[in-house]
């Protein structure tokens, strides 16, 4: 009995395997041609020249993947950095208030001691006044 070839993959017997694929060859057979013309149509050239591109195109869209990434880090850090200056302004514009506050009150507590030095020269003035008069009055006398 002679020895039955079988496919390496399927271990199926090749005489049924071979006829199912030729079956199979010919219901596909219309796109089988659609793509041997097509294919056909293009020169070597071209195709390699397709290669070449789509490469390009790859390894274009790794080093713009890489430089976005970079700039969501250079993004993330300017943020960082735009909110520290946002909290010292912050801060620098509430010590301004506090200073303007605190020179508010001096002014007011200096207008108040102005105004009692004016009270107490006019007092001062009227007790002059007061006592040149009774001097005077004493020197008639």
């Amino acid at each position: 009995m002679a020895a039955t070839r079988v496919l390496p993959v399927t271990r199926e017997p090749i005489q049924h395997t071979i006829p199912l694929l030729i079956a199979r060859m010919v219901r596909h057979e219309d796109r089988i041609d659609r793509v041997y013309d097509h294919l056909d149509e293009l020169p070597l050239e071209r195709m390699e020249t397709i290669e070449m591109d789509l490469a390009v195109l790859i390894d274009n869209g790794v080093d713009i993947q890489q430089t976005v990434a970079g700039l969501g880090t250079t993004l993330d850090h300017t943020l960082e950095q735009v909110t520290d200056l946002q909290d010292q302004l912050a801060q620098h514009q509430e010590d301004q208030y506090a200073s303007a506050a605190d020179a508010h009150d001096g002014r007011e507590a200096l207008r108040d001691q102005l105004e009692i030095a004016r009270r107490t020269r006019s007092w001062f003035s009227t007790m002059l006044t007061a006592l040149e008069t009774d001097f005077d009055l004493w020197t008639l006398l």
